[in-house]
């Protein structure tokens, strides 16, 4: 198994409603990867997909990504035009902090990484 440290949670923004992760591996396979970087999707409804394989690494840029478990929040875009994502649903919340609490469980001491709009979830 390979070293985890840290849980990193960020967001894709989508106005497809059913986005999910079949859809982020197509994404992925069609700009030279080789699937979904992300190791789990929480849906806009609170489902939550599996994705890459914990036992291996995603391929985010960013610094733990060689030890980290890398979850994606789907959500629609931002109608003020900031740029930004819209907010997550109570239901993805909900599902969120389940997940997260069902790692940490698995891997006592990991860290939290929380990027983007999502950084009030409140989860840390």
């Amino acid at each position: 198994m390979r070293r985890l440290t840290h849980i990193v949670v960020c967001y894709w923004s989508t106005d497809n409603p059913n986005f999910g992760m079949r859809e982020i591996d197509e994404h992925y396979r069609m700009v030279g990867y080789l699937g979904t970087p992300y190791h789990f999707a929480i849906l806009r409804d609170g489902t939550i997909q599996i994705g890459r394989n914990i036992k291996r690494a995603g391929v985010i840029d960013h610094p733990y990504a060689s030890t980290s478990i890398n979850v994606v929040l789907v959500l629609p875009p931002d109608e003020t035009g900031t740029g930004e994502a819209a907010k997550y649903t109570p239901e993805q919340r909900a599902s969120g902090e389940a997940l997260l609490n069902q790692l940490r469980a698995l891997y006592p001491g990991i860290a939290m990484e929380v990027l983007g709009p999502t950084r009030d979830w409140g989860c840390q």
